[in-house]
């Protein structure tokens, strides 16, 4: 059940950062300019999740070690989608009381 929670949230943050971060911005205006099919498909959660869900998948997979510092490189990139999620997630969560009394700290 862990497993299934882990590449669930890896999914949900692969999509985040593939079509809303500021990051990947440049590569969806480059998708948009290439053809309108490719801009959908950088840009709508539902077929970028598909995808992410194949990457994510592949990750999982893979076997390879880092020798030096025994680390899967799979599961270290899936920890840094779950982390950006849960990152965005908790951001959301808090910005009301942030935008509420962030202006009183410094006054």
């Amino acid at each position: 059940m862990l497993e299934l929670i882990k590449f669930l949230l890896s999914c949900v943050g692969l999509t985040m950062i593939l079509t809303n971060s500021k990051l990947f911005k440049p590569f969806r205006d480059w998708c948009k300019k290439k053809s309108k099919l490719l801009g959908y498909l950088s840009t709508c959660s539902m077929c970028s999740g598909f995808y992410s869900g194949l990457i994510v998948y592949f990750l999982y997979k893979i076997t390879y070690i880092i020798p030096i510092i025994n680390i899967n490189l799979g599961e270290l990139i899936n920890y840094g989608f779950i982390g950006s999620f849960v990152s965005y997630l908790m951001y959301l969560l808090l910005c009301p009381f942030i935008k509420k009394y962030d202006w009183n700290l410094f006054t």
